[in-house]
């Protein structure tokens, strides 16, 4: 009996060894897949409406956001400008996008020892599409739903919204104003959530209690549902899935230059003078012509 029960002691004892090996390995590899994140901040590009895109519990989305990471500290130029090499292009749904950003805001106001104001309505719930709660709210003798959520501006920049979909799908935006619902302004109707006139970078590496460097939840979770990736042009990629190029024609599409670049101008300056430069050729010819045909004339 004593042989039977050390066996079976040695047994869990190497079960339960081998399971904190697999879990270390699980920790270890989740973390490699990321870890080079930490070289990175973030910067939000432009918001792409009626977009539809899939994030990794299959849930679908109705608006997106192509953001970048940036080599840590070249993020944005003294001019304001996104940074144009070494850089990765990403596209995840708006609503996963404003919600990260709202939970980091949160995130940095706690670490920052700041409390809520007390406000009577707390919007940084609505970075996801949710229904607002209005008492004997009837059209034409029929109950409305009303939901509120982020949408695009026709810039590109970030709003929020009302509409009478659960999902928050730009054909149903509302015409109803919130003030008329629940007495309250609705924040940013116009834009400026993001202010994508403005480079703005987020250090996708925080320092935990113990001194020690780890990616924030706003960089993680981005990455994680990014429906689309282009990793081309990054100096680090992940040890363990490698460098991904499978979204780059998508982004290309999306952001045909790169946000802050001059390219298109200078390319529509080029073409302007090339098409005035040929045009005083032409007409010089065509006094040439009519003045030689003069002087033939006369003799």
């Amino acid at each position: 009996m004593k042989i039977v029960l050390a066996s079976l002691f040695a047994a869990s004892v190497s079960a339960a060894s081998r399971q904190l090996d697999q879990n270390a390995n699980n920790q270890a590899q989740e973390y490699d897949e990321t870890s080079f994140l930490l070289g990175y901040e973030q910067v939000f590009l432009k918001c792409i409406p009626g977009m539809e895109v899939q994030n990794q519990q299959g849930e679908v989305e109705y608006n997106a956001v192509v953001y970048r990471m940036c080599p840590s500290g070249q993020a944005c130029s003294s001019k304001g400008k996104v940074c144009s090499e070494g850089y990765g292009d990403y596209v995840v749904g708006l609503q996963q996008y404003v919600k990260q950003f709202f939970d980091q805001f949160d995130d940095d106001q706690n670490n920052n020892g700041q409390q809520d104001d007390g406000e009577a309505y707390d919007f940084g719930e609505y970075g996801e599409c949710r229904e607002i709660n209005v008492e004997n709210n009837q059209d034409d003798g029929e109950q409305v739903q009303y939901f509120m959520g982020p949408a695009c501006t026709d810039s590109g920049d970030v709003r929020m919204a009302l509409f009478t979909d659960q999902y928050c799908r730009p054909a149903y935006e509302s015409d109803v104003k919130l003030e008329d619902l629940i007495g309250i302004e609705m924040p940013y109707s116009s834009g400026g959530l993001m202010d994508d006139e403005e480079c703005k970078a987020y250090y996708c590496a925080v320092t935990n209690d113990n001194g020690e460097q780890e990616l924030n939840r706003f960089c993680e979770e981005l990455y994680a549902n990014s429906a689309f990736k282009c990793e081309e042009k990054m100096e680090y990629v992940s040890a363990v899935n490698g460098m991904n190029t499978a979204g780059c024609e998508i982004v290309s599409e999306l952001m045909p230059a790169s946000k802050g670049g001059k390219g298109g101008k200078i390319f529509l300056i080029i073409v302007l003078i090339a098409a005035v430069a040929g045009a005083a050729a032409f007409f010089v010819m065509q006094h040439k012509k009519k003045s030689g045909a003069s002087e033939g004339l006369m003799m």
